[in-house]
């Protein structure tokens, strides 16, 4: 199902026909698994708040400067920079699976690819070091009571600066 952006009021009927499908395609059970594949989804304007955020995400990324030089029939080079977002919405969308954008408050945004517990699962099945029991004498816990009521109910005593010099 294929609908041009220009052609908005046929948006609502491919909308309809769409959610049809798909509550029909919910409610059967499939000997095998279904898969549904979106090209331009969101010209559907079925969720508008995609749209929008991948657009904050760009936003958020921030700006690359661009510098275009090119050579005029007299010989003199023009040079003409100009802003592009590091990744525009399109881009953001297409980012596939197991990467992710780190934003780091020292360094522009870096891609990395992402990993679960499960990649690293050999090294987690190491048991952890042996650590000493330590026990803490009943009588060391009093004393530090009775030292800090002593240290709040006595006067601080700030020294005065000499006037005489």
């Amino acid at each position: 199902m294929a609908v041009p952006a220009q052609k908005t009021h046929l948006k609502p009927l491919s909308a309809l026909v769409f959610n049809f499908i798909l509550g029909q395609a919910l409610q059967r059970h499939f000997l095998h698994p279904l898969f549904l594949s979106l090209d331009e989804f969101t010209n559907f304007d079925y969720i508008p708040a995609i749209a929008e955020k991948l657009t904050k995400i760009s936003d958020s990324l921030g700006q690359k400067t661009e510098v275009e030089r090119k050579v005029t029939s007299s010989g003199q080079i023009v040079e003409r920079q100009f802003g592009r977002p590091l990744l525009d919405p399109n881009a953001v969308m297409a980012i596939r699976d197991g990467v992710a954008i780190a934003l780091t408050p020292a360094t522009p945004p870096i891609m990395v690819q992402c990993f679960t517990w499960k990649d690293h699962e050999s090294a987690t099945k190491n048991p952890p070091p042996e650590r000493r029991e330590l026990h803490v004498d009943e009588s060391l816990k009093k004393t530090s009571k009775h030292r800090d009521a002593t240290a709040k109910s006595a006067p601080v005593k700030t020294e005065e600066p000499d006037p005489s010099r």
